[in-house]
């Protein structure tokens, strides 16, 4: 079972400093790499603009990615082939759900001009026109 919303708004500390987990709704079935590509769009691109001032190349994403699966293959083993080739589909999957949030939004453009959107559509097509780019 994987959270399926790994954002930092979802996992605070309780009042000891043990971590929460909230937001439970897109929880199900997955294999573990659907979690990693959700966190590393939503933390490190940062849809919400956030990340958009720290990686101002595209080669500081790509970076910035492979630190944090490192780090997660750290803490949680190495990925399995299988897992390391489904790495970019779950990640391209991930940036391209924009496009269907915009979709219920009254100004589908206003949203899909966010630079911390047009960045993760970047990357999108980036792993659909050169897959293996992260792993």
């Amino acid at each position: 079972m994987v959270h399926g919303d790994p954002r930092l708004e979802n996992l605070p500390a309780g009042l000891g400093g043990e971590h929460l987990v909230l937001d439970l709704g897109f929880a199900a079935r997955r294999p573990r790499v659907h979690d990693l590509a959700y966190a590393g769009a939503w933390i490190l691109l940062g849809p919400d603009d956030t990340a958009t001032a720290i990686a101002t190349e595209p080669s500081d994403t790509v970076t910035q990615l492979r630190s944090c699966i490192t780090a997660y293959e750290q803490g949680a083993g190495a990925l399995t082939a299988v897992e390391r080739g489904a790495f970019d589909g779950y990640l391209a999957g991930v940036c391209l759900y924009q496009s269907t949030v915009a979709a219920h939004l009254p100004d589908p453009d206003a949203h899909l001009s966010r630079p911390g959107i047009r960045k993760m559509l970047a990357i999108a097509r980036q792993l659909v026109t050169q897959p293996r780019k992260f792993l």
